[in-house]
């Protein structure tokens, strides 16, 4: 056997053919990889800033600090020369507002001398991220109010600006804590046009507690809203001595305090449906709908308690453990555990409503269906999520730095690029032995058959292997280049990321490392799969384009038949899930390796459709239909013992095909 493979391996050395085609294929992943892990960052950065492509990056602010520290020194110079004298925030934020008051954009000016004094009270005090988003909506209102009322009472801002920039009066008489005195006062604007100048005059109007509208001047509007200046004042000092004087603790317990008033107001409105229910209206006409509408709302209900009750604790957990608000665990329960529990709560909704309205028809029952798997990929998500912020990892498509998914999109061009080649090779390894005739000194010679085949499905395997693995360290090592790419650009990393994943309802730690050997295994049975078909048509027809023509449909296709997979696989019942067991609906294993909260058990909602085939025109007719909404029934753990499975199963029966088939010698 040793011998036979080793004359395969001979032969296929021999053909120059499939050498260059090789050599090609690997030029070609050297150049894909170079352009996407080596470019494609200076670019998206160069594209994003145009004025100064490095005001984002974690050198930009190294510098900045370097230049503070010593202006004098010989560093300070250089760095003024490569990153064209930087400028801190607040600095590039007064030099833009004076290019947007130069061209009359008084509101925008207004904006942006906000975020002036907003960004000098952050460098200025060196304060820590969570503390300056902490109280950021609140200062920039304040001091865009401040800005415009003190603009005005100085002729800054006169009539005629607001006339040309309405949004200046909004901002002047909408105080963020009007609440806070006691007479309510209300103003509104209009404008009188004269045809003769064609110009318009603009009024300003005080309104009464009936809406009646008095005309004023805007003096007067300004001496009216007076009494919100030492509010604002005292606003801004309260705000800023928070800013300069907060703890985590202290931040951790004004969003526990923030959660329960939520809370509160949640169980209020479930006593109000509690008493609906428990007193129903004797004048209903359709008490029967009224109840199973108000039990909806009252499942509803309780689950929004139940998901704040969730939020509370895990601010509890991360205040217990002393977890900075600036980090991974925080941002994980503040940005994306509400919304998990808030996207499965909502579908819950919808299955709930779908039953009270009745199924009619099939797509309502096949969107009752949807709803549900989608409830079990949040379920899923929410495991991952409280793993996560338990653990400090933060979710791969959280970080601005793509390395490990472009370490993963390249391997998958590469495999794709490997699967064309390996068709052919495939399909004419055997059928040029019927072609050319030397099949029949098979019959005399002292080997089985099986022997004979079973060297040249080692010869694929091996050239399989071998070519992804050289695709794996060329990508490999363009990954490594992108890694510290992003460690300039963005301060940051994902390629040693470790991710994590739920199983059986459990979560678990993946390394980096383990996870990038898993791409490449799952991305090379693929193609392992496409040549043993290839071989499987050639042994029954002992044609050689035949195969070739069936294998480059399959590859050409295969996204394509993937998606339709998905599709038949979530909205049917027990035929879906025998679908699930058969091999189509991994033939896009790439799409399985997307995964930003639970790797190996779902792929999550988003790019479902990514690269569903445009020759077949399937992604426009299906994206209004099922974009969003359909969620995968697969994995990629699922998905290598079904490929592996398929793979051993069409050797086995390509060496029984040709155990029978006739050779004359």
């Amino acid at each position: 056997m040793k011998q036979l493979i080793k004359n395969e391996l001979i032969k296929l050395r021999a053909q120059k053919t499939y050498v260059v085609l090789s050599c090609i294929v690997l030029a070609l992943v050297i150049v894909v990889s170079f352009f996407t892990s080596v470019l494609m960052t200076p670019l998206n950065m160069l594209i994003t800033h145009r004025k100064n492509f490095l005001t984002e990056s974690a050198a930009y602010s190294w510098a900045i600090e370097k230049i503070k520290e010593d202006p004098d020194s010989a560093l300070a110079g250089v760095l003024r020369t490569v990153f064209k004298d930087p400028k801190s925030k607040s600095d590039e934020m007064r030099e833009q507002a004076e290019e947007e008051w130069e061209n009359g954009y008084k509101s925008a000016y207004v904006e942006s001398m906000a975020y002036a004094a907003f960004f000098d009270l952050a460098e200025q005090n060196a304060l820590e991220d969570w503390v300056v988003e902490s109280v950021r909506s609140s200062l920039l209102g304040l001091y865009r109010w401040r800005e415009v009322y003190e603009g005005v009472g100085s002729g800054k801002y006169t009539a005629e600006d607001i006339n040309n920039d309405t949004y200046l009066f909004y901002l002047l008489t909408e105080f963020p804590y009007a609440d806070q005195v006691e007479e309510e006062m209300w103003f509104d604007m209009s404008w009188d046009y004269d045809p003769e100048t064609e110009k318009s005059t603009v009024k300003f109007y005080r309104l009464d507690d009936m809406g009646l509208r008095q005309e004023c001047t805007l003096a007067e509007v300004l001496e009216a809203i007076s009494v919100y200046k030492p509010i604002c004042d005292r606003m801004i000092e309260e705000t800023e001595q928070y800013a300069l004087t907060i703890e985590p603790d202290g931040y951790y317990d004004a969003l526990i305090m923030q959660e329960q008033g939520e809370l509160s107001n949640a169980r209020e409105a479930l006593a109000k449906i509690e008493d609906a229910l428990a007193n129903p209206d004797p004048n209903d006409t359709n008490p029967e709908y009224t109840r199973a509408y108000n039990e909806m709302e009252l499942a509803h209900c309780q689950g929004t308690i139940e998901d704040i009750e969730r939020v509370i604790a895990a601010y509890e957990v991360l205040k217990e453990k002393g977890a900075s608000p600036s980090g991974n665990a925080f941002a994980l329960v503040k940005q994306v555990l509400p919304d998990a529990l808030e996207m499965r709560r909502s579908n819950m909704r919808r299955v709930m409503e779908s039953e009270i309205n009745g199924d009619f028809i099939l797509l309502a029952k096949a969107q009752q269906s949807n709803f549900k798997h989608q409830i079990r990929v949040y379920d899923k998500a929410i495991v991952a999520i409280e793993y996560a912020y338990t653990h400090d990892v933060l979710p791969e498509d959280m970080h601005q730095s793509s390395a490990k998914a472009t370490l993963i999109n390249n391997l998958s061009t590469a495999s794709f690029l490997i699967s064309a080649i390996t068709v052919v090779l495939a399909s004419m390894i055997l059928s040029r032995e019927f072609a050319t005739g030397t099949v029949r000194l098979w019959v005399i010679r002292p080997k089985t058959r099986s022997k004979l085949l079973g060297s040249k499905i080692a010869t694929l395997l091996m050239y399989v292997c071998a070519m992804m693995g050289a695709s794996f360290v060329i990508t490999y090592i363009f990954a490594l280049l992108n890694h510290f790419i992003d460690l300039f650009f963005y301060g940051e990393s994902t390629l040693f990321v470790n991710n994590y994943g739920v199983l059986f309802g459990k979560a678990f730690a993946i390394p980096a490392i383990a996870e990038h050997l898993w791409a490449l295994v799952v991305l090379t049975l693929p193609v392992i799969l496409y040549a043993m078909l290839c071989l499987f048509v050639s042994v029954l027809t002992k044609k050689g384009v035949l195969s070739i023509v069936c294998g480059m449909i399959v590859l050409m296709f295969a996204k394509d038949i993937q998606a339709l997979a998905l599709i038949v696989a979530n909205y049917t019942g027990v035929f879906g899930y025998a679908l699930q067991i058969t091999v189509l609906p991994y033939l896009g294993m790439d799409r399985l390796l997307v995964t930003a909260l639970d790797f190996g058990a779902s792929a999550g909602l988003m790019g479902m459709l990514d690269g569903l085939g445009a020759l077949t025109g399937l992604e426009d007719m299906l994206m209004s239909t099922i974009w969003g909404a359909m969620p995968y029934v697969c994995s990629s753990f699922v998905g290598v013992g079904v490929l592996v499975a398929h793979i051993v199963l069409i050797i086995l029966a390509s060496l029984f095909a040709f155990k029978r088939t006739q050779i004359k010698s």
